[in-house]
């Protein structure tokens, strides 16, 4: 599923939430033991990447030229990428719980 995720943060920051939830889904309904949790993180990371990425390209589009059109069209990008952001928060401190010991505590949505 990673795979498909866009090379760049360009062509991510045109994505709606609708279409980067099923990654966060993805990683908190993943089964993490000892063998598979680098590729979780490496998942991680990556969406992660993404995503703040995205999220510094539509804040400096909309304050490098406020009275630009173009800019205050990205400005109602750079809300819903607010949004996405705290949303991908909120999913990644829904992390499964393993049985594993790792010395992370589950939180409350994995119990």
């Amino acid at each position: 599923m990673f795979d498909s995720l866009p090379q760049d943060a360009i062509e991510f920051s045109s994505w709606p939430w609708k279409k980067i939830s099923p990654y966060f889904r993805e990683l908190s309904e993943r089964p993490i033991d000892p063998t598979t949790v680098a590729a979780w993180i490496q998942d991680w990371d990556r969406l992660a990447e993404l995503l703040s990425e995205a999220y510094q390209r539509l804040w400096v589009a909309t304050t490098v030229d406020t009275c630009d059109e173009a800019a205050a069209a990205q400005e109602s990008g750079l809300n819903l990428a607010t949004l996405a952001t705290r949303k991908a928060w909120s999913e990644r401190t829904a992390v499964p719980c393993g049985s594993w010991s790792t010395g992370a505590k589950c939180s409350a949505a994995a119990r």
